[in-house]
């Protein structure tokens, strides 16, 4: 537990690099080299880091510094930490180590804990790990280290932006099974502004916009997601994505044929047929891209 008579020490790795003690941003005169070097150990603290790995992470390929200039470095990024308490840098002849307090948080790791929290039946997840995802979610500034684009960096990037979107996924997936549909679209809409080609999310956002009265606007998601698909890779969108979108522009008017006729309202709404058959997609959705068409197209048979 944090010690309250401290400062508290937060790493924003998560946008534009930044390093704050209490209400107060730190950073501003940390050269790129030390800068680059702290967010290095930053990702992979409590661990003996070589440091020639790390000269290799700072300089690009064949302009590496010698010895001399990478320590240089190094003493200006201690006496940068010096500052900042809780934050202990461990130097030896070959490695370093970085090891932060409780008093020290990293925003990246708010997101890992709160997805890695999700139970793998997500209905056995509690409000409250579903609302510190959320709140996790919500604290998403940008890519990891925006602005930087070092290979190391790169990959870094590419981990957390996937792991946005399975977050993403889970709460739209959480929020889907509540029949809180709003929100789940709303959750649906955040990682095609992210990823706007995953055509399996594209497809539980038509449904989600039928299940909120809004089936124009599923047409017309789809027509975009279609002429964007052209614009940018040269491809339509599969035949089971079009099925389902013609499905729904014919007014939903064939009866599901896996839904039993009790669980049809008996005053002949067409509510129920859409609400089981995105329950279904849910459930489809869990499993490989291959099946998750193969049951849209068992949905709705192309013709």
């Amino acid at each position: 537990m944090a010690d309250p008579a401290r400062p508290r020490i937060s790493f924003r790795l998560l946008g534009p690099f930044s390093v704050w003690k209490d209400d107060r941003t730190m950073d501003r005169n940390l050269g790129l080299p030390a800068r680059l070097l702290l967010i290095s150990l930053l990702t992979q603290r409590d661990q003996r880091q070589r440091r020639e790995a790390l000269m290799e992470q700072i300089w690009p390929e064949g302009k590496a510094p010698s010895r001399k200039a990478f320590n240089t470095v190094l003493w200006r990024l201690r006496q940068f930490l010096e500052a900042l308490d809780g934050v202990t840098l461990s130097c030896e002849k070959d490695s370093l180590r970085l090891r932060l307090a409780d008093n020290a948080t990293v925003d990246c790791d708010t997101l890992q804990y709160a997805a890695s929290a999700i139970p793998e039946d997500l209905a056995e997840a509690t409000a409250a790990q579903l609302a510190d995802l959320d709140a996790a979610v919500a604290s998403w500034r940008g890519p990891f280290s925006e602005g930087q684009y070092e290979d190391w960096v790169l990959v870094q990037r590419e981990r957390y932006h996937n792991l946005l979107i399975q977050s993403l996924g889970l709460l739209m997936r959480a929020a889907g099974q509540k029949r809180q549909f709003e929100r789940a679209l709303d959750y649906g809409l955040r990682i095609l502004a992210q990823d706007p080609f995953r055509e399996n999310v594209h497809c539980e956002v038509m449904w989600l916009c039928v299940l909120t009265g809004q089936r124009a606007r599923a047409l017309t998601l789809h027509s975009q997601f279609c002429a964007a698909l052209q614009s940018e890779m040269g491809i339509g969108s599969m035949p089971e994505t079009r099925a389902l979108a013609e499905y729904i522009r014919t007014g939903l008017e064939t009866a599901p044929t896996n839904i039993a006729p009790s669980e049809i309202d008996k005053r002949g709404s067409r509510l129920q047929a859409p609400v089981h058959r995105y329950e279904s997609f849910l459930s489809a959705v869990e499993r490989s891209r291959a099946d998750v068409y193969r049951a849209l197209q068992e949905l709705h048979p192309a013709n």
